[in-house]
């Protein structure tokens, strides 16, 4: 699998501060699979599925400045991967 860079939340992955990783993935439910092992989290256990299973959670993927919410959808190493934390506020 290629390495790929991603910018991961502090929040995720119970750290103060975000931090950008290289990640071996080719599909973004790899980097969840990739975070679960290295921080023994159970981020894939949080991220919810409608019944097309795409992403409906409170934690998003941009890719190359987009919202991917398929979940099998391919990267590469030229892709710019973020996880993003829903915010809201009133």
């Amino acid at each position: 699998m290629p390495k790929i860079k991603v910018n991961v939340p502090g929040s995720l992955v119970n750290r103060e501060q975000d931090k950008e990783m290289e990640i071996d993935a080719s599909r973004i439910k790899d980097i969840f699979k990739f975070l679960d092992k290295k921080f023994e989290t159970n981020i894939r256990e949080k991220i919810i599925t409608d019944e097309e299973g795409k992403n409906i959670s409170v934690w998003q993927i941009s890719v190359n400045g987009k919202i991917q919410r398929d979940l099998s959808a391919e990267i590469s190493p030229k892709d710019d991967v973020k996880i993003i934390p829903l915010v809201g506020g009133g």
